[in-house]
């Protein structure tokens, strides 16, 4: 069946990711009404930023100037809720506070037709309990934008139990607008990639437990093609962010998510990360220096460690084991997603290939082989529970 055509669409929030989102629309060509808060300066600041994002994409020479320039005669930015009563879909991009995503949905609901499309950028929060808020539940679904938006061209689609097929195809469509691609995913908390990804930083503090410094995790993470290592990512995007994913994820990840603990530890300590000035590292030196705080929470680990290539491998083959998990959950539809999740969403490093392609590599046998071997030594986080349920990668 073919997919419906897009004739307005509307972005309710300019922030950090929002306003990502909101590049990648007009770059795309896309006309949208831009929903920012009603405060003095909201519109001249959204609109400043987008034409600034926009010049710097420019210099880098990612936009050309005349691309640049016309972008930003696609958007229409604007205070009221009103301007959204025309729209085809309307995409929340708010922070990730449900009692506030659930006023969004209602205010959206208020002014567009029955037949509009809501959307919310969420990875952690039940698309079905969004759903909930408003009349026709079945027009809302999931889309987890990551961020830049306009470089991570990716996006994943989570329909709720009751989300329409009219109302996927129309959040596919938008995607297709965007010129991204998409994946579709189950309603559950983390989706596929934040999920895979919060396995992989929960086994990189194991890891730290076993006596290795935070740097020498990190630049073995680095050397295994990987853009940045493990610590220095949490205690950039902070601490206390990581923090509020993993309260929703503790469930479903078990063991294999659970030294993650140290994040929420470090929040009650007031250790958020770059942004208070420590985390995982102290700030106030140059360069930063591990935090004693943060040490003295790793959770305890056999030793001794093994060298730091090992230890990357370990680490990385966790993400793979955590996909595994989700493809015998149902939570995507087979390897292909996970391929394309990881390499778009989380930039699973290209040396490896595709996370297919990487276990392809190793061998399925003997990636089984690591994993029993690894649940000896460390315990219940590396059993490999869904075999028999999920198929062998295709490289």
């Amino acid at each position: 069946m073919s997919q419906p055509a897009i004739q307005r669409a509307a972005i309710v929030g300019s922030g950090m990711l929002g306003a990502t989102i909101v590049h990648l629309s007009v770059t795309a060509g896309m006309s949208v009404v831009v929903k920012v808060r009603a405060a003095e300066g909201a519109v001249d600041r959204a609109r400043a930023a987008l034409q600034s994002s926009l010049g710097r994409e420019a210099k880098a020479g990612r936009l050309t100037p005349a691309e640049a320039q016309a972008a930003p005669a696609c958007a229409r930015f604007t205070t009221d809720f009103a301007d959204l009563a025309a729209c085809d879909i309307v995409l929340e991009v708010i922070p990730e506070l449900p009692d506030v995503k659930e006023a969004a949905f209602r205010e959206i609901a208020a002014v567009v037709s029955r037949q509009c499309v809501i959307a919310s950028s969420t990875s952690a929060i039940s698309i079905a309990a969004l759903a909930a808020c408003v009349p026709a539940p079945e027009r809302v679904v999931g889309m987890h934008y990551f961020w830049p938006a306009y470089r991570r061209r990716l996006v994943e689609i989570a329909p709720h139990s009751g989300t329409s097929p009219a109302a996927l195809r129309t959040a596919q469509a938008f995607a297709g607008a965007q010129h991204i691609r998409h994946i579709v995913t189950r309603d559950l908390p983390g989706f596929l990639t934040t999920r895979i990804f919060a396995a992989l930083l929960s086994e990189a503090i194991y890891a730290a437990g076993q006596g290795v410094s935070f740097d020498e995790i990190d630049r073995a993470m680095v050397a295994y093609g990987w853009q940045m290592g493990p610590f220095r990512l949490l205690d950039t995007i902070s601490v206390d962010t990581m923090a509020k994913v993993y309260a929703s994820l503790r469930a479903l990840l078990g063991e294999r998510g659970a030294a993650l603990d140290v994040v929420t530890q470090l929040v009650a300590a007031g250790q958020l990360g770059r942004k208070s000035g420590a985390g995982f590292y102290r700030y106030d030196s140059d360069p930063p220096v591990p935090n004693p705080v943060a040490l003295g929470l790793l959770p305890a680990q056999p030793r001794p460690a093994p060298a730091p290539e090992e230890l990357a491998h370990r680490i990385t083959a966790m993400l793979v084991h955590d996909a595994a998990h989700c493809l015998a959950e149902g939570v995507v539809a087979g390897w292909p997603d996970v391929d394309v999740g990881a390499s778009e969403g989380l930039a699973f490093p290209p040396s490896l290939g595709s996370v297919s392609q990487y276990v392809h590599a190793l061998g399925w046998q003997n990636f089984i082989d690591s994993l029993r071997g690894w649940e000896a030594l460390y315990g219940s986080r590396f059993a490999a529970t869904w075999l028999g349920r999920v198929p062998e990668p295709r490289a």
